[in-house]
Parts: C-alpha cells; sequence; structure tokens
C-alpha cells in the first residue's frame, strides 16, 4: 500500500520559496569569499533548473501557480575560433547593461542554448543546464568518482578573482535568483530587493574565447568594468598562467607567471 501523496501546487511554491533563500545565502557566501558557497549553488541550481524527478523547481512552480518566468538579457553566443580551446556566450547581461549582441530570450531559451564550448571534449558543446546538471552531479548534490572535462578545464581559467567554473555558476545563480524572486512576488511572497550587483568584483563578462594557434594563443572576450585596478582574465597553458588585468588608472595589463595554483582553486 502507497501512503505517500502527490506534491501539491502549495508544496512546490513553499519549495520554491526556500530553494529562492538558500539560494539568496550561496550567492551570499560565494562573493564574501566562501568558496563552498559554490558547490550550494551546484546543487540549488540542479535542482531548480536540471530535468530529473524532483527537478526542474522554476518550470514546475510555473506549471503549478501559473507564474511564468520572464525573459531575460543576454550577451552574444559563444564563438568558434579555429584553435578553439574554451568559449562562453550566451551570459547574463542585466537590463542596465549595453550589449553590442546583447538580446532577449526567454528564461527557458536561454537554459537550453549552446552556451560553453570546451575542445576535445567528447561533448564539446553545452549549454548552461548540461553546465548546472554536470556541476550539480559532480560536487553540488553529490561527491562525483570522475570529474567531466568540461569543469576540470574550466578550473585552469579565472574571471575576477573566481575560476571560470565558479564565475559561471555566479551568473546563472543571479539571473536564477532574479527569475524565481519575480515569480515569488507575483504570488505574494516578499523577496530580496533588486540590489544585488551583477557584476562581481565590478566585472562582468559578455563572451570570453581562448584559441591556440601554433605557439600562438589568442584571447578574444569582452568585459564591462565599473572601475579599477580589476582582475579581468587568467589563464593556464603549458605551465604559464596569463594574467589581464585593469590597472588604477584603467590600463590593460598583461603578465605571464611561471607554475599555477589552479590545483589549489576548487
Amino acid at each position: 500500500m502507497n501512503i505517500d501523496r502527490a506534491a501539491t501546487p502549495k508544496d512546490i511554491e513553499l519549495g520554491a520559496l526556500s530553494l529562492y533563500r538558500r539560494l539568496g545565502r550561496a550567492l551570499d557566501a560565494l562573493d564574501e569569499g566562501d568558496l563552498s558557497g559554490a558547490d550550494d549553488l551546484a546543487g540549488l541550481l540542479r535542482t531548480l533548473l536540471a530535468d530529473g524527478n524532483g527537478n526542474r523547481v522554476v518550470s514546475r512552480l510555473a506549471s503549478a501557480r501559473g507564474v511564468q518566468p520572464g525573459g531575460v538579457y543576454v550577451s552574444g553566443p559563444p564563438g568558434e575560433p579555429p584553435g578553439l580551446v574554451i568559449a562562453a556566450g550566451l551570459l547574463p547581461m542585466g537590463r542596465h547593461v549595453e550589449h553590442a549582441n546583447g538580446h532577449e530570450r526567454t528564461f527557458a531559451q536561454w537554459l537550453g542554448a549552446t552556451s560553453f564550448r570546451v575542445a576535445g571534449d567528447r561533448r564539446p558543446d553545452h549549454s548552461w543546464k548540461s553546465v548546472v546538471n554536470l556541476s550539480g552531479n559532480t560536487t553540488g548534490s553529490h561527491l562525483s568518482t570522475t570529474v567531466p572535462k568540461i569543469l576540470d578545464e574550466s578550473k585552469f581559467a579565472g574571471v575576477a578573482g573566481f575560476t571560470l567554473h565558479h564565475y559561471l555558476l555566479r551568473q546563472i545563480a543571479w539571473q536564477t535568483e532574479a527569475i524565481l524572486g519575480a515569480m515569488l512576488s507575483e504570488l505574494g511572497h516578499p523577496v530580496r530587493p533588486a540590489d544585488r550587483r551583477i557584476e562581481a568584483f565590478g566585472v562582468l563578462v559578455g563572451n570570453l574565447a581562448i584559441s591556440r594557434v601554433g605557439d600562438n594563443i589568442r584571447s578574444s572576450s569582452e568585459f564591462s568594468v565599473t572601475e579599477g585596478p580589476a582582475d579581468l582574465f587568467t589563464f593556464e597553458l603549458d605551465g604559464q598562467v596569463h594574467r589581464f588585468f585593469l590597472s588604477a588608472d584603467m590600463r590593460l595589463q598583461h603578465e605571464i607567471l611561471e607554475g599555477s595554483d589552479a590545483d589549489d582553486r576548487s
């Protein structure tokens, strides 16, 4: 005899509210320097966005309560230059940021489109939903016995002082918090004021690409920076760490560091 009951629309609504609050706390923790907040984001985003039994909470809330997620304003899709190493695009821009290739997408379109590319992966093209699912299965909801190449490679690049992996999780979480907060507000719940800055330590990435042709390493990336000094982007190749940053007078600087602390970044 099965004594379990089906989750009601009210159960889904209250569960979404709890997840929204937990998502905000994890974002606060990561922005304050607690890197374990990224693993919390990975698990929460998997539950909120990824396919699977018990997941898809944003979509289930929309179906259960008739409140639809709003649209998102994003950058252009990821590039595919010759010799591609890694590329990211379709990143949240926020309504106040003008972007040359900025455009509107539905929340579902944004989650499902190709947004992240890693050369040499058995599946080189990934959507943000795929990134969230892999992250949650690896360190968020589970501790996997294997590490996907897409997550391993993104430890060897960094944005605004975060690993690329952590930065991407933060930006996906920023957009999800804004979308889910608007839905819950429509249902009458008090939500966080829309005051969380989309920039991470003053840096916002539009598009990012690293490529290599022969011995030439190229970076084609777009950043919005509110003030200097600011760490923009780092990546490691052949045991050297390339660091791009803005000085206090907003001049773009590049330095090459021998060795790497990439293995210490998680």
